[in-house]
């Protein structure tokens, strides 16, 4: 409904559609941070790592753009991809032992064991991995966001905890 901006009554979806209307914010970023949560419903991890950075692109990039839009308005997409896979691949990277205890295995490149069940041999590599490709898209955006106004900034400071998180997994 959020595509026709229609709330159907709804005060959360009628939240958004103001926001959306005040801002001239395009109802597709929101579509596809739906979108996004809707493809890690269940315990199956994504099948390769481009669909799990598709999935970043969806939340955690749509996230950053909005804000940036927000705030700004004119910060090139590409600035708020590469925050939204640093800052996505590092969350999942700090959630991944509540994500293991549910049984949820978000990384296509985590090795299972014969019970279904991630290995020690196998999760090293896979968090080494996963923080190598946040430090890479991290790195790709740092210098641009550092380039941009301060109110531009603002909506990437969450990229600052990009590293600490790291830290705290490995």
């Amino acid at each position: 409904r959020i595509e026709t901006r229609s709330s159907g009554g709804h005060p959360v979806s009628d939240a958004v559609i103001d926001v959306m209307a005040r801002h001239a914010l395009p109802p597709a970023r929101f579509v596809g941070i739906v979108d996004g949560h809707e493809d890690r419903i269940g315990d199956r991890p994504f099948a390769t790592d481009v669909d799990l950075l598709a999935n970043l692109d969806a939340i955690d990039g749509n996230l950053f753009a909005l804000a940036a839009r927000i705030c700004n308005g004119s910060v090139p997409d590409d600035i708020a991809a590469e925050a939204g896979r640093a800052y996505g691949l590092a969350r999942i990277g700090l959630e991944l032992p509540a994500s293991l205890a549910h049984g949820q295995v978000m990384l296509p490149s985590l090795a299972l064991g014969p019970s279904g069940s991630p290995t020690a041999a196998g999760l090293r590599p896979a968090i080494a991995g996963l923080a190598s490709a946040a430090r890479r898209h991290r790195d790709a955006c740092s210098a641009a966001i550092g380039a941009l106004s301060r109110a531009a900034r603002s909506p990437f400071l969450p990229v600052a905890l990009v590293e600490p998180y790291l830290r705290a997994l490995e």
